[in-house]
This record gives structure tokens, C-alpha cells and sequence, in this order.
């Protein structure tokens, strides 16, 4: 991945126990969630996704399958 840094505004999230959290942004760093909240200072950010009308959910993991 070239961006290193990158911020996904205005998101509706569901989170793994099944809880709407409402519209928050999140911020990857480096492919990993370094933080949620309402809003991300985006100053230092590589890349902006603003994801207004999308829903963002955890990603599925298939545990019965070898790799």
C-alpha cells in the first residue's frame, strides 16, 4: 500500500458486539486502526475516504480453513 496514513470520515459503524456507533471516522496508520472517533485531524493524513451514506463493519475472519 502506498498511503501510509489514512482517515475514513463520516462513517456509520457497526462494531463487532453488534452496536451501532453512530457516524465516526477512523484512522489507519500503517494498515492498522490506530483510532475512532468523531473527528480525525487530518493534517497529517495521506489519504481522506469520506465514506458519508456507507456503512464500515469489522472484517470476517474464517478460522476453519488452514493457510
Amino acid at each position: 500500500m502506498s498511503d501510509n496514513t489514512i482517515s475514513i470520515k463520516n462513517a456509520f459503524i457497526l462494531s463487532p458486539n453488534k452496536n451501532f456507533e453512530g457516524k465516526k471516522s477512523v484512522l489507519i496508520k500503517d494498515d492498522i486502526i490506530a483510532e475512532i472517533s468523531d473527528g480525525i485531524e487530518e493534517n497529517n493524513v495521506d489519504k481522506i475516504i469520506d465514506a458519508t451514506g456507507k456503512i464500515l463493519l469489522p472484517g470476517l475472519v474464517n478460522t476453519h480453513t488452514q493457510s
